[in-house]
């Protein structure tokens, strides 16, 4: 009888700057069990996992993850450039200013992703998900919602061979910007003509 091998998943939720604490939590993590078991090289976390989901800023650890990017280089970029990729964060807390200013027309949007598409260049690189894939045998899940279509779509790695190859192109970068930011800059224009995601 062919010995079964358990199915790791790690999933990854959303929250905007709240991500610097799942790479805080798993940094912390990954430290204590090196320490615990005396290892003195840093673990692999990504390698622990089959497959890692993860939504909105979520999908960016989980990229981060998958392409073997350090975590303490993925919690840098939160606590560097917070305040660039997520602006106007004091204000949304504000009463009005915040639900009806600042969240209804969307400031500060189109700054923090051209801030954030840098900055995930300068992380990532242009790796795909089916070059993660092949070269750390790593899968990845990307929630989102098609809002044209009222439907959710997941970007996937084709880690079955009867799933279509339609997501391996795609760039681990794309995928961490398929989310609010994208909603606000193209909804109006793009109505029309493209299709506009946002993180679940």
């Amino acid at each position: 009888m062919e010995k079964s091998h358990p199915f790791r998943v790690l999933c990854l939720d959303g929250g905007g700057m709240r991500g610097v604490y799942q790479t805080t939590y798993l940094n912390t993590f990954t430290e204590r069990l090196c320490a615990s078991t005396g290892r003195s090289n840093e673990i692999d976390i990504g390698r622990s996992f089959n497959l890692i989901v993860g939504t909105s800023t979520g999908g960016i650890v989980a990229c981060a993850l998958a392409a073997g990017i350090p975590l303490a280089e993925v919690r840098k970029l939160y606590v560097e450039h917070g305040q660039q990729i997520f602006p106007y964060q004091l204000a949304r807390s504000l009463p009005f200013i915040g639900n009806w200013i600042v969240r209804f027309l969307g400031l500060g949007l189109h700054r923090g992703n051209a801030a954030l598409r840098s900055v995930l260049i300068d992380t990532l690189g242009y790796s795909t998900i089916g070059s993660v894939y092949a070269d750390r045998g790593i899968a990845l899940a990307i929630p989102t919602v098609d809002l044209n279509r009222h439907a959710a779509v997941v970007f996937k790695t084709q880690h079955l061979q009867r799933l279509n190859k339609r997501d391996n192109t795609r760039t681990l970068v794309l995928l961490c910007q398929i989310d609010l930011f994208d909603f606000f800059q193209d909804t109006y224009p793009a109505a029309s003509c493209g299709v506009v995601y946002l993180s679940a």
